[in-house]
């Protein structure tokens, strides 16, 4: 008899109690909260790399693209070879640039030519182009334009480079800022950098900028001819 009361005893005494189940219930889902918290701040953090990344990327590639097409400048007799200003639009700017000599082919021949690249921007968020910067490239043979033949009309030139299918070179771009300054006052803390350009290929230095999210990319291009007329920028 009492060998069965000791052994029913000690079944009632294997296992836990409702309590500490409980408690041990609550400790692991504690944990588990604590690991899942960590996996997601990590998450965030990878997430939060991955788009400066990408940003910086962005922002490089455009700052790389508009100063090869700078570095390359020619001048073209008849035109400026850079010209940077507004638009009538308000916050679009536009710069172009004569670059070459590149090889196109035409009608199956091999040719010398140089490109006439125009740069288009308007970071206005409600605006159609919102954060895009897109390029339009013309080819010449000489000073003979083989991509459109404009006639000599006012306007007929603005209406060709609207005609002319654009590549975009730029999204999700906040800010690009394009100054120029003179080689020779480079070092002067006087001379303004200036906003708007219309003239040769001198001798010149420009900033090219471009912020992408919180990244920000900057390069300084020397071009190598003679000339070239600036205006300070209004403000």
């Amino acid at each position: 008899m009492k060998a069965v009361e000791m052994a029913e005893k000690r079944f009632r005494q294997s296992g836990f109690t409702i309590v500490e189940l409980l408690v041990a219930a609550t400790i692991t889902s504690t944990a588990l909260l604590g690991v899942y918290a960590m996996f997601q701040h990590a998450l965030e953090i990878e997430a939060d790399a991955g788009r400066a990344m990408r940003d910086n990327a962005a922002a490089v590639a455009l700052v790389n693209t508009i100063s090869e097409s700078l570095r390359r400048a020619v001048n073209v007799t008849g035109h400026p070879a850079i010209r940077c200003s507004k638009t009538g639009q308000a916050d679009e700017m536009v710069l172009q640039c004569f670059t070459g000599p590149d090889a196109i082919r035409s009608e199956g021949l091999q040719r010398a030519a140089i490109c006439r690249h125009r740069y288009r921007w308007n970071f206005d968020p409600q605006g159609p182009r919102g954060g895009l910067v897109e390029r339009r490239t013309w080819h010449y043979a000489g000073t003979e334009n083989i991509t459109g033949r404009p006639n000599t009309e006012e306007g007929d030139e603005e209406l060709l480079w609207l005609k002319t299918p654009p590549i975009v070179v730029g999204r999700r771009i906040e800010r690009l800022s394009v100054r120029f300054k003179p080689a020779s006052r480079f070092a002067d803390p006087t001379q303004k950098w200036l906003g708007r350009w219309s003239g040769a290929a001198g001798d010149l230095i420009v900033r090219v900028e471009a912020h992408v999210g919180g990244e920000t990319a900057e390069v300084l291009v020397r071009t190598v001819s003679n000339g070239g007329v600036g205006e300070a920028e209004e403000g």
